[in-house]
């Protein structure tokens, strides 16, 4: 209820006006950095998947993320992350498998905000957050690791057998595994130099500290399924846990960037993506 009253209550003619300012050459900037989201997203699910001793070709990876692009504004939480298994294959077994890879995929990525919200933590000197960003790594992590005992769970477990041996080969794995990792890392540097670019266009001044500190829980918030593409959920966060005022345009404005960039046009993107992959095998045939 209190993010519609803070969307209901903005003054959208001074977001247009300060989206109007925005400098286009940090614009075009953030274009390329949004863009690189979509092969350092295919190469962490390829990672995951060789380190879980599936050896999928890479243009299949790409073909399922790209899949899952176009469907994360039409699908509350970015849903469309976890069907990405369903574009790479028919066979149950194997489709419970990719999911649950997909699974461990999200969370390690949960774990890596964790990460970024506990130094963020440390640089603002909150010692609040610095437990409740290692509380989180400590319940992702167990969350992870439960799936060794997911045979256990009653009426489905017989038919999750075919997990027992994902966490075993990631242990195994280490190189591939790290490389996951990695790109996960990257993705969400890349994610909050893009939120600061956003704001120095909108002409919004704010430590990179607090940017570090604050973000996370900004993207946390936005990834509960409230709104589709954590819109206005995610603004809304991010203005609370600044301390800025509701009433503040500029942040607001560079939000509104943010979903646009990294929701809409990565969908927009991910579709054309799609519609020339089509046009091509038509034509082939």
């Amino acid at each position: 209820m209190i993010i519609f009253w803070v969307l209901k209550n903005l003054d959208y003619n001074k977001i247009v006006y300060h989206l109007q300012k925005a400098d286009n050459r940090i614009l075009i900037f953030v274009l390329v950095l949004a863009s690189s989201q979509i092969l350092f997203s295919c190469s962490r699910f390829y990672f995951f998947l060789r380190a879980s001793n599936e050896a999928i070709a890479f243009s299949k990876c790409f073909n399922a993320v790209v899949h899952a692009f176009s469907l994360n504004s039409l699908i509350p939480g970015k849903g469309g992350e976890l069907v990405k298994a369903m574009f790479l294959t028919n066979e149950k077994e194997k489709l419970i498998r990719f999911t649950a890879v997909t699974f461990i995929e999200r969370l390690v990525d949960l774990c890596v905000l964790s990460v970024f919200l506990f130094i963020g933590a440390l640089l603002t000197q909150d010692f609040f957050w610095q437990l409740v960003s290692l509380g989180g790594l400590v319940f992702f992590g167990g969350l992870i690791l439960s799936i060794d005992y997911a045979k256990k769970i009653p009426l489905i477990g017989s038919k999750l057998s075919c997990l027992q041996n994902i966490l075993p080969a990631l242990k195994c794995n280490t190189k591939y595994l790290l490389a996951a990792i990695g790109s996960s890392f990257t993705i969400w540097t890349i994610n909050i130099v893009i939120i600061n670019l956003l704001m120095a266009s909108a002409q919004f001044e704010v430590s990179v500290d607090k940017t570090i500190a604050n973000w996370p829980k900004a993207i946390l918030a936005g990834i509960i399924p409230i709104s589709l593409s954590g819109f206005g959920t995610r603004d809304a966060a991010f203005v609370y846990f600044l301390g800025d005022s509701f009433e503040n345009t500029k942040i607001f404005a560079a939000t509104f960037m943010y979903t646009f960039f990294m929701y809409w046009y990565l969908s927009l993107l991910a579709f054309l993506i799609l519609v020339l992959k089509g046009t091509k095998k038509l034509r082939a045939t």
